[in-house]
């Protein structure tokens, strides 16, 4: 599998809002969302006869393999559904992918919801259905069996959608229903963020301040960064500004400081930060 793309893997896919509890109702507002992208949309069908629809998510972390492989090189996980599209109704999948020389894609239908992946193996003994790929990461190429049959049926699919990084925005609203979006990706010049959450805002000299957290959940690495910016009565972005606090990479906290209790100091970065 392409490295590029270990970066958009995350264990969690929801939209996520961020909230406030330092926050004070104050009239107007900044709201924090994460929409996440990390996903394959795919249509096709089985045997040349069956057209289905298939939605598969990428988890964040390895999800099996033998005891002796370093964690980057054990299987990712694969979680999703897909339905006969003449029926409608969702069928989960659950399984594992490999991504180096020894590529493959396993995905099952499990019997119930207790049904897991075999944490060394990374096959699954309760299943009804299972679709796999032996050679390669490939879902375009799978091929698919009920349990106890003896032949696979060729599953032809085309990718209709590939993963993509979060994207990640934030929202001012004025009590008059002005409102600004913002891209905190394109603003920040950075991708691969999983989550955003806001720490506390608040109204000084003229303008609307915002403290938030920024986190990545890294296959291999772990970052928190902290973020400012403060905006005008005009809608207009007069600061921003971003500061690492944290890279699991190092193992110990940047000196950054910031005052929950007045944003409008904004945050004062560490040198190797500036």
């Amino acid at each position: 599998m392409p490295s590029a793309l270990l970066k958009y893997f995350f264990p969690v896919i929801i939209i996520l809002i961020g909230n406030c509890s330092h926050c004070q109702d104050l009239g107007f507002k900044f709201t924090a969302k994460t929409e996440k992208g990390n996903y394959y949309l795919l249509k096709g069908n089985i045997d040349g006869k069956y057209k289905i629809t298939m939605k598969l998510f990428l988890s964040g972390g390895p999800r099996c393999g033998e005891e002796w492989k370093a964690i980057q090189w054990k299987n990712g996980g694969l979680d999703g559904w897909y339905y006969y599209d003449k029926i409608g109704t969702k069928i989960k999948l659950t399984g594992s992918f490999g991504f180096d020389s020894y590529g493959e894609v396993k995905l099952y239908v499990p019997m119930s919801s207790k049904d897991t992946i075999n944490a060394y193996t990374c096959e699954m003994e309760n299943y009804k259905e299972v679709f796999v790929n032996e050679d390669d990461f490939d879902f375009t190429k799978m091929k698919w069996k009920m349990k106890g049959d003896k032949i696979f049926k060729d599953v032809n699919l085309d990718i209709l959608k590939k993963p993509s990084p979060n994207k990640i925005t934030v929202t001012f609203e004025l009590p008059n229903g002005k409102s600004k979006k913002l891209d905190i990706n394109k603003l920040s010049e950075l991708v691969g963020f999983d989550d955003i959450n806001i720490i506390s805002y608040g109204e000084a000299n003229n303008y609307y301040h915002l403290l938030f957290k920024l986190e990545n959940f890294g296959w291999r690495e772990y970052q928190k960064y902290i973020g400012y910016l403060n905006i005008n009565d005009n809608l207009e972005l007069k600061d921003f500004k971003i500061c690492l606090a944290y890279d699991s990479w190092n193992g110990e906290e940047e000196k950054i400081s910031f005052d929950i209790a007045h944003p409008e100091n904004g945050v004062r970065c560490t040198q190797k930060n500036k």
